[in-house]
């Protein structure tokens, strides 16, 4: 969705480490608490997951005047933890959807 509105590939890694670096980048590197399957596997291949602070998608996508509703639900979107992503149920329902 956020690249329909920049056009840009919005993690665009080369190998699955430099594109779990990307995802770092824009979400901020999350914590155990938040997925500890990553972490699991990560120490089982001897990867140090990298420690960053976020920048957010909310800034990239602010940039193209994108539309507060579409920000709002490309953040409850954009989790690592799969277990956390927004439900289709909720996404249909969904401001952005509902407004149009």
């Amino acid at each position: 969705m956020v690249e329909l509105y920049t056009l840009f590939p919005l993690f665009p890694g080369e190998s699955e480490l430099h594109q779990m670096e990307k995802l770092c980048e824009i979400l901020g590197t999350p914590s155990r608490a938040e997925w500890p399957d990553a972490y699991w596997l990560s120490e089982r291949r001897g990867y140090k997951l990298p420690n960053m602070v976020g920048k957010g998608v909310d800034t990239i996508m602010n940039r193209y005047n994108t539309c507060p509703e579409a920000v709002d639900l490309v953040i409850k979107m954009l989790w690592f933890n799969p277990k956390a992503w927004i439900k289709i149920s909720e996404v249909l329902k969904h401001p952005y959807f509902t407004s149009y």
